[in-house]
């Protein structure tokens, strides 16, 4: 990791440096841990400093369709790339100590063969119905998908809305404003669009 701060990011090395040159240490009542892996929970700059890490095996995949948000990944087109790909993908991270999860790891495809040949390679991977799928929380099948996406925001606003009711009101309509309702909204309404095109 700093190593990629050193290449990508010079001027954050002495900062980054100054904070992962050494383990910290994580206190739980009388217990200390030795925080000694990874970026740290809460930090500013630990998303950035996770996807300089993670960068240069992301650009060198081949498949015509990929897309990585943090250490969440989709890749798409032919078996053969595809295939290559999350071999090189497991090698490739494994040299800086990160490992793929197959059991949170999805195949979204129609083609009996495609997933035959995916699944004759990486066994634990776990189908799912094109019909029924998401995408970072958007849904991009059909109208299961939209109805997946839509009780499960349902449920948590249930869930939310009976906590808010501990807050002040002014707080509570700010997070419920600008946070939990109407952003994640705009965002599945949004995603929906440009999977199936403009309403007629």
């Amino acid at each position: 990791m700093l190593h990629s701060v050193l290449m990508k990011a010079p001027e954050l090395l002495p900062f980054a440096y100054c904070s992962y040159r050494y383990p910290s240490l994580l206190f739980w009542g009388d217990f200390s841990i030795s925080s000694e892996e990874g970026v740290q929970q809460g930090d500013p700059l630990g998303p950035l400093l996770f996807c300089l890490a993670i960068h240069d095996i992301i650009v060198n995949l081949k498949s015509c369709f990929n897309v990585f948000y943090l250490d969440d990944g989709t890749l798409g087109g032919s078996v053969s790339d595809v295939k290559a790909d999350i071999a090189n993908l497991k090698a490739a991270a494994r040299e800086i100590n990160l490992f793929l999860n197959h059991d949170k790891s999805e195949i979204i495809c129609v083609d009996e063969l495609f997933k035959s040949s995916m699944l004759s390679s990486s066994p634990s991977l776990r189908m799912v119905d094109p019909a029924k799928a998401t995408l970072l929380g958007a849904p991009i099948g059909g109208d299961s998908s939209l109805n997946i996406v839509w009780e499960s925001k349902v449920e948590q606003l249930q869930t939310l809305g009976n906590r808010l009711m501990q807050l002040q009101a002014h707080d509570a309509l700010c997070l419920l404003q600008n946070a939990l309702a109407i952003p994640k909204v705009l965002y599945i309404l949004s995603a929906r669009l440009q999977v199936s095109g403009p309403l007629s």
